[in-house]
């Protein structure tokens, strides 16, 4: 499988294959504490360097192409 996320936020996951996947996604166990604090900051932080890099005027602009 491929997950592709392009520059615009567009995500395509795309399966190459006719075998379905013979493992299993593991479950989130229980005892797995996920700190929302944390992770609400984490995300500011992705998207303040996210807007930094989309209006550095360095940064030449490209065009999107995925081949399927």
């Amino acid at each position: 499988m491929i997950c592709i996320l392009s520059e615009t936020g567009l995500l395509q996951c795309c399966y190459l294959g006719t075998d379905p996947v013979s493992t299993s996604i593991p479950t989130i166990m229980p005892s797995t504490i996920i700190n929302v604090q944390d992770a609400e900051e984490q995300l500011a932080k992705l998207n303040k360097q996210i807007k930094q890099a989309m209006n550095d005027p360095s940064r030449k602009k490209k065009q999107n192409f995925v081949f399927l």
